[in-house]
């Protein structure tokens, strides 16, 4: 049971040992070991444990270890741990932890760490923490700073010219004296 590596579909209550890195599809209230890397679809209640690095999709009140660095859909009240550090698309009510530095799509009441230095898009009610030093919300801020910034540009401009008028008619009047 122990070395079985490669079981495909399991039904309920059936157990998958310690050393099957290769399930595929597993039906409601079986179990996933600690060694299971691969599992790709788990159905409600499934546990999926620390070293599970690679699960895609989990359907609702099923759980991602610490280790799950990868997880790219989670369903509503999926916990999402403190290393995912390249969730995609959270779900409403979902936690993104302190670690999660790449976050793009955050759905409202979402969290958004102190550490979360690469916020790209935030809906409604998500929050920027005051560590996120690249998130390009601040649009209004960043054209006023450059309209002032071309304004600055024409000004100089204009004095520039205007003191090249005034010099140039200075040596008129020296040269005609």
């Amino acid at each position: 049971m122990f070395m079985k590596t490669n079981a495909r579909m399991l039904l309920p209550n059936s157990e998958v040992s310690s050393q099957d890195s290769n399930a595929r599809m597993l039906l409601p209230n079986s179990a996933v070991s600690s060694q299971d890397s691969n599992a790709r679809m788990l159905l409600p209640n499934s546990a999926v444990s620390s070293q599970d690095s690679n699960a895609r999709m989990l359907l609702p009140n099923s759980e991602v270890s610490s280790q799950d660095s990868n997880a790219r859909m989670l369903l509503p009240n999926s916990a999402v741990s403190s290393q995912d550090s390249n969730a995609r698309m959270l779900l409403p009510n979902s936690a993104v932890s302190s670690q999660d530095s790449n976050a793009r799509m955050l759905l409202p009441n979402s969290e958004v760490s102190a550490q979360d230095s690469n916020a790209r898009m935030l809906l409604t009610n998500s929050a920027v923490s005051a560590q996120d030093s690249q998130a390009y919300k601040n649009v209004a801020m960043t054209l006023e700073l450059i309209s002032l910034q071309a304004g600055l540009m024409q000004r100089y401009t204009t004095v520039k010219n205007k003191t090249k008028k005034y010099e140039t008619k200075k040596l008129l009047k020296l040269k005609l004296y």
